[in-house]
């Protein structure tokens, strides 16, 4: 994330809601049966960011270009986040 990223992240005088990712971002409306929604609680309290972290990791299991982060479940109901290279987490 660059510093005008992380400066509109935090910008006071934007007013409104945080944006909740750091990059282009839509509002999408999606019905889902309350399983789903119950198991995609269960990833991130955050609906949004819950769908993102698990449209990631369906992604890179299938080979396909994202970020490079994937759950490995370790048990039942627990898993480890696996993230690739990343400039950030070696800062």
């Amino acid at each position: 994330m660059n510093d005008t990223q992380r400066a509109t992240l935090r910008d006071p005088r934007r007013g409104g809601r945080p944006r909740k990712f750091a990059e282009p971002s839509q509002p999408v409306t999606v019905t889902l049966p309350k399983r789903v929604l119950e198991l995609l609680s269960s990833v991130d309290s955050d609906r949004a960011r819950a769908i993102s972290k698990v449209t990631e990791a369906a992604c890179a299991d299938a080979g396909l270009p994202g970020r490079e982060m994937r759950l490995v479940e370790v048990e039942s109901g627990s898993a480890l986040m696996v993230v690739g290279p990343c400039a950030k987490l070696r800062e």
